[in-house]
């Protein structure tokens, strides 16, 4: 406790600081109940609010870093969630598709009954097997968006929609990769007609001008 002058007074604790006002106590004499009086309403009475204030500001601390936590495990988890979603479509991309594999008199006697003439059966039947293995169902997924169809990977840019009969064939392209080829197939001969086997690449690359497949012992039954 220090004096400042007659009455006054400067109360000081070891567990705060002293105030920078000095502590009036005037009319009486100072004695020993009233110093504890000062000593508790000047410096104990800030250091139980400064400590209830620590209190909240630490409670505060506490909410701030389990909220930042919080939003720290949703963004992980979201990203591990797309993580896991582009996983999956690299997954589907990347995995063949398999439906019905036809044999190439299979496939002959489904061209016949489609109206191609057998002369150019080696020629679809040559293509459909560099194209798609002759799988019924294989859908390509293609850089510029666009994807190929069924036997003969039929392009959905330009001869048939995805959900919804349109293009140059006026079909959907899911019609074309089934188990059953007859949509394909008319589909095929539209392209055949309005560009020529050309319009493959493949078939320009590993049919035209080769030998193409022999279908001679195919029946009638396949």
């Amino acid at each position: 406790i220090s004096i400042i002058g007659p009455g006054q007074w400067i109360a000081c604790s070891y567990y705060s600081k002293c105030p920078a006002q000095p502590v009036s106590i005037t009319g009486v004499q100072p004695t020993i109940p009233k110093l504890a009086a000062v000593l508790r309403r000047v410096c104990f009475q800030p250091l139980k609010l400064r400590q209830r204030g620590n209190r909240i500001l630490h409670a505060g601390n506490q909410y701030s870093y389990l909220r930042m936590t919080s939003d720290r495990i949703q963004r992980r988890s979201e990203a591990v969630s797309l993580t896991v979603l582009l996983l999956m479509l690299l997954l589907c991309a990347a995995t063949p598709s398999y439906g019905k594999i036809y044999t190439k008199c299979e496939l002959a006697k489904q061209l016949t009954a489609n109206g191609i003439s057998r002369t150019y059966q080696g020629h679809w039947i040559c293509l459909a097997m560099h194209e798609s293995g002759l799988n019924s169902t294989k859908v390509v997924a293609l850089q510029n968006l666009s994807s190929n169809y069924g036997i003969f990977q039929i392009n959905s840019k330009e001869w048939c929609r995805e959900g919804r009969k349109s293009g140059k064939c006026n079909m959907k392209c899911e019609d074309l990769a089934t188990d059953s080829i007859t949509n394909a197939i008319q589909c095929s001969k539209i392209i055949q007609q309005q560009k020529g086997f050309n319009e493959w690449v493949l078939w320009q690359k590993k049919c035209k001008g080769k030998d193409l497949p022999d279908i001679s012992n195919c029946n009638a039954s396949g």
